[in-house]
């Protein structure tokens, strides 16, 4: 008896210090912990060392938890490395004591090593605001921590000692940095914490319910509200949502960006885990068609904010200007692309890139601008310009009440879908109403005529929905054959059809159906008469032109519409003169018709 309890002893201890001798793995246990994991990640890779060297420095200390596969976890590393390169720049670029320049040239020297390449100019103005952010967040983190009050934490966000220290950071001029650069910074920056509290939520649970749990939990309301200013009951179910959407998305995206792109199974594979567990899903629902969808909308936030801190860099230098256009859409196209079929891009993907960036920075900034309508229109028209590699000049009123329409809809169907999101799990979740959320974000009031307001909102949630079909048919199209884009069309129904049914819930069954295939319908000719009028746009040639028709010819097909492609391009036309005449008011009705018509007239259209 004594021989077998001596024994057991014995075993005991044995596995004690066989388990001492393996160092545990440490995981965040808050979000400012995973910062600090992947700035050290950065910081390391930033000196110059290799991703082995620094995993073995640093131990295991992670803020997820690493794959056994060593590619996998190369990838992991790699993921934490630019998560954290944006603080980890920010506090080498505070404690630099040299010139401005020479503070330049070493942030982009340490960039160049994280990349693990030479990083262009045009990239290093994005790195380096994106720097100049990280350190507003944290300046504004402090002083909402002091704040009492709701509106001493708003005020907060107009703190111009936050935007002195995103200058000294990024080389910028304060004067530049404005109140929505600072409400972005917050806003991102909470978007960030929710998601790794919601990744770390998500890895400790233990079955279904607890994960489900995650995405109601209260410090997720009261990240976002302290970031905001707001009181935590003001937050809605639905805009948390939202909020971890966006966040999940850009995971997935700077995964897809930074993993070993010969191995893209495993590269879609951990950025499908990565979105999953950021957004409290399976990553089993997310499919390769949903997953393509989710990269391209965190790519055209990603291009609108690298080609804004290019064209502010480049100055009057109308050369640089367009060097921000030939280097970072190609490229920013390219990283989001999951086939990696290394095709060439052609001039009418790049100036739908643009597009799709420019309506993403319209949105942003619809949102995020708290002044008054001209004000946030003429930062707005700045902003939406630069995203495209343009001044503000260059932009009509068209163009400006144009995009504008297009980024409060937007706004309001990202809240429709943030609410059936919601409302899957919980019919009780509380929602922002979209047509509320488009008029916010659109800067104007109801007419105070019922019918009328009532037939100007059926408008916007027909146009809304439309705008749903449209994201889906975008990616879809990029399809070979009808066949596979009806495949990828299918997959992205819950994107689609389950969210109309949202907007259009106070409507039976057989009207839900109607206003869905009439999106459907208006949605597959815009598209094709979008890309068309683009490619038309930028063509010189006659073989340029004519390349544009041919691209036209075989979109129509794979859209499956039973139209001549030439009849689509008339038929966008109207359409375009009829939103114009939509977005602009009564006083400038007539000269953004003319001006959408001499637009017309430039892309080779006839006239009618």
């Amino acid at each position: 008896m004594l021989f077998v309890r001596q024994l057991v002893l014995t075993t005991c201890l044995l596995i004690m210090a066989c388990t001492a001798q393996k160092p545990a793995v440490q995981k965040p246990e808050k979000p400012e912990d995973a910062k600090q994991m992947d700035t050290q990640m950065a910081n390391c890779k930033m000196s110059g060392k290799s991703l082995a060297e620094c995993r073995a420095q640093l131990g295991n200390s992670t803020s997820m938890t690493r794959p056994k596969d060593a590619e996998e976890a190369a990838n992991l590393d790699r993921f934490d490395a630019q998560k954290g390169a944006a603080a980890a720049l920010a506090e080498r670029l505070s404690n630099c004591t040299g010139t401005k320049a020479q503070c330049r040239d070493q942030a982009k020297e340490a960039l160049s090593k994280l990349m693990g390449q030479n990083l262009t100019e045009e990239e290093l103005a994005y790195d380096l605001q994106r720097a100049g952010a990280s350190k507003a967040q944290e300046v504004i983190k402090a002083c909402q921590a002091n704040a009492s009050t709701t509106e001493e934490k708003k005020a907060c966000l107009r703190s111009d000692a936050a935007k002195a220290e995103a200058a000294k950071v990024s080389g910028r001029d304060a004067g530049k940095i404005k109140n929505e650069d600072l409400a972005k910074a917050a806003r991102e920056g909470a978007a960030s914490d929710m998601a790794t509290i919601m990744k770390s939520c998500m890895e400790s649970a233990e079955n279904a319910t607890a994960k489900k749990a995650c995405l109601k939990r209260d410090d997720l309301k009261s990240t976002m509200a302290a970031s905001m200013g707001r009181n935590k009951s003001d937050v809605k179910d639905s805009e948390v949502r939202e909020s971890l959407r966006q966040a999940a998305q850009n995971d997935a995206l700077m995964m897809l960006q930074n993993c070993n792109k010969s191995e893209m199974a495993k590269c879609k594979e951990q950025a499908k885990t990565l979105q999953a567990k950021a957004s409290g899903k399976n990553a089993s629902e997310i499919t390769d068609s949903k997953l393509q969808l989710d990269a391209s909308k965190a790519m055209s936030r990603n291009l609108a904010d690298k080609m804004v801190a290019c064209v502010e860099d480049a100055g009057e230098n109308a050369s640089a200007r367009a060097l921000c256009k030939e280097r970072l859409a190609a490229s920013s196209v390219q990283s989001a692309d999951l086939t990696q079929s290394g095709r060439k891009l052609s001039q009418t993907d790049l100036e739908v890139a643009l597009q799709q960036a420019a309506l993403s920075k319209a949105r942003e900034i619809s949102e995020d601008c708290t002044g008054s309508r001209q004000e946030c229109k003429d930062i707005l028209t700045e902003r939406v310009a630069m995203s495209m590699g343009k001044r503000k000049e260059d932009l009509t009123e068209k163009d400006v009440e144009t995009i504008m329409e297009e980024g409060a809809r937007e706004a309001g169907k990202s809240a429709a879908k943030a609410c059936r999101e919601a409302r899957e799990e919980d019919a009780n979740a509380t929602c922002e109403d979209p047509v509320e959320k488009y008029m916010q974000s659109r800067k104007i009031e109801k007419s105070g005529d019922t019918k009328k307001d009532d037939v100007q909102k059926k408008n916007i949630k027909q146009n809304m929905a439309k705008d749903l079909e449209k994201d889906a048919m975008r990616v879809c199209l990029e399809e070979a054959s009808k066949a596979e884009a009806d495949k990828c069309l299918n997959e992205l129904k819950t994107e689609t059809a389950d969210v109309s049914a949202e907007l259009f819930n106070d409507l039976s069954a057989k009207a839900q159906q109607a206003k869905q295939k009439r999106a459907k319908l208006d949605a597959s000719r815009e598209v094709v008469g979008e890309r068309f009028h683009l490619c038309m746009k930028a063509a010189q040639t006659q073989e340029e032109k004519d390349a544009c028709l041919a691209d036209m010819k075989n979109k129509t097909s794979i859209a499956g519409l039973s139209e001549k492609a030439e009849d689509i391009a008339l038929r966008y036309r109207g359409q375009e003169v009829a939103e114009a005449a939509r977005a602009c008011n009564m006083t400038q009705r007539a000269a953004c018709i003319q001006q959408v018509k001499d637009e017309l007239k430039q892309a080779g259209m006839k006239e009618r």
